[in-house]
């Protein structure tokens, strides 16, 4: 378990913006080790679970979490349908992203909805 925790956290620590900044955003090139460590914490919670008297309430848990993921990837998949629902759907969590309004922007004169694609430029250089 110790170990688990060293994974999740120590390297996602300096990339955290905690102590001093770094410069970037934490991306998933950071994520990557931390994401094994979350991984190896849930196997060590199941094994704990389903060894206890709680094996169904551990698969009742297995079965939601299967549930609720698969459901957000299939909402999820549906923003990728091309450049402009992606980008759209970034503008929707981030209204303040230059490159967003860019990348819609790029989009809709890849359709050639140019006046549209217009103003999103606008609204990344403002």
């Amino acid at each position: 378990m110790f170990q688990s925790l060293a994974f999740l956290i120590l390297p996602f620590l300096p990339a955290s913006n905690l102590f001093f900044p770094v410069g970037f955003v934490v991306a998933e090139r950071i994520l990557y080790i931390p994401s094994m460590g979350l991984c190896m914490l849930v196997a060590y919670g199941w094994t704990q679970l389903a060894h206890k008297r709680c094996k169904k309430m551990a698969w009742l848990l297995l079965g939601v979490l299967l549930l609720v993921h698969g459901c957000k990837t299939y909402s999820r998949n549906l923003d990728w349908e091309n450049e402009y629902t992606i980008f759209m759907a970034g503008l929707k969590v981030n209204q303040r992203n230059a490159k967003l309004f860019n990348n819609v922007g790029h989009a809709l004169e890849g359709q050639g909805r140019f006046d549209e694609a217009l103003d999103y430029f606008q609204k990344a250089v403002q």
